[in-house]
């Protein structure tokens, strides 16, 4: 009887603690509560929210684990990619969608803690790194595509939202400038859409054609700002033939 009291004593005051732990912090503490800890002494699973549920199931993450959604992902992008060959755009987007579903929160902090858990140390630093690497690089090239379907359904907005999202995986993808480039210059932002032109391969036929078209604009807007501006002082004054008395 005293036993139990002490495990539920220690049940409700860990209880406590963990609901006073910042959220940010929640999973690693009870990553390194459970190795030391009897199961009996973690409160009920149905007193602990749904955030702490999902920080435990992260971390109990395995290597295989990541690499089938790492891989799951990618099938998820190359069925994106033949539905938009095929024009099918909702059903590219969706596929997209789930790619990303895949790939996004594969963090290398968790994962690095998901092999500590599982007594997995033959995975070095490295190699933590690749993976996670190589899953940003595959989400980078997703959201690029998102991009490219939101430019043929001229949703400028989403298209330029998409792009940023895969630049911030990877600041390097040069489609997915191109693409924010391209949604920025319909959309009517000439000036932004050529400074980020700038920093491209000026080699890309592609890049060199979106420039022509931007100097093109440029100068048509010249042109009418000029005739606008030149109109204000070709106008005849009104007649005075019948003054008002």
């Amino acid at each position: 009887m005293l036993q139990e009291e002490r495990r539920s004593n220690l049940s409700q005051d860990l209880e406590v603690r963990i609901s006073l732990i910042p959220v940010d912090i929640t999973c690693i503490t009870l990553a390194s509560l459970f190795p030391v800890l009897p199961i009996y002494t973690l409160p009920p699973v149905r007193q602990l929210n749904t955030l702490t549920h999902t920080c435990i199931r992260t971390i109990m993450t395995t290597k295989k684990e990541v690499l089938e959604k790492t891989q799951t992902g990618i099938e998820y992008k190359l069925q994106g990619n033949e539905a938009f060959q095929n024009k099918d755009f909702p059903i590219a987007l969706k596929s997209y969608h789930l790619a990303v579903l895949n790939l996004n929160g594969l963090d290398r902090s968790v994962i690095t803690q998901a092999q500590a858990q599982n007594g997995n140390s033959g995975v070095d630093e490295q190699e933590i790194k690749q993976l996670v690497h190589q899953a940003n690089l595959e989400l980078s090239v997703v959201y690029s595509n998102m991009a490219a379907v939101h430019l043929k359904r001229e949703n400028w907005i989403r298209a330029i939202a998409c792009a940023d999202d895969a630049l911030k995986k990877n600041p390097d993808n040069a489609k997915a400038s191109f693409r924010k480039a391209s949604a920025l210059k319909s959309s009517g932002s000439i000036v932004k859409a050529r400074n980020l032109l700038e920093t491209l391969d000026k080699s890309d036929p592609s890049v060199n054609q979106l420039i022509t078209q931007i100097q093109a604009s440029e100068k048509a807007q010249d042109v009418k700002f000029n005739q606008s501006f030149k109109g204000m002082f070709d106008r005849k004054p009104a007649s005075r033939s019948n003054p008002v008395e």
